[in-house]
């Protein structure tokens, strides 16, 4: 097994937040689309992703084994190049996805880890702070 790496996912440069929260997370019929905010409420994100092979969430206090084991970018959205997860579902797929490239994404915050293993970019939309 090769070592996994995180790294920032900088798809638009210096307009995505360190440190973003979920507002929502929705698996609709044209895919997976995830709502954001930094967490300091000035960045809305939109992030969809229409090609999903696999998605997970799991309360981060139950990643003890990642925190411990991974150097981390000081980022919220990151891409996980030679991804365990990925190796496991072309294994688990028994041969089906053997020849499609796959890209992981992971968006993690104070209280979500959700990994997305998808055939194709997401989708980003970035909006302003919302008037409270």
């Amino acid at each position: 097994m090769s070592l996994q790496k995180y790294r920032a996912w900088n798809v638009v440069g210096d307009e995505i937040p360190a440190h973003v929260v979920v507002e929502d997370l929705r698996d609709e019929h044209d895919g997976l689309v995830i709502q954001l905010r930094a967490e300091d409420g000035t960045v809305g994100l939109k992030v969809s992703f229409d090609q999903v092979v696999a998605y997970r969430n799991i309360d981060e206090s139950y990643r003890h084994r990642t925190w411990r084991s991974e150097n981390w970018p000081k980022a919220s959205m990151l891409v996980v190049e030679n991804s365990h997860w990925v190796e496991w579902l072309r294994a688990e797929s028994d041969g089906v996805l053997d020849e499609i490239e796959l890209k992981h994404f992971a968006i993690f915050t104070s209280d979500d880890c959700i990994d997305i293993v998808t055939k194709a970019e997401p989708k980003l939309e970035i909006a302003g702070a919302t008037p409270t």
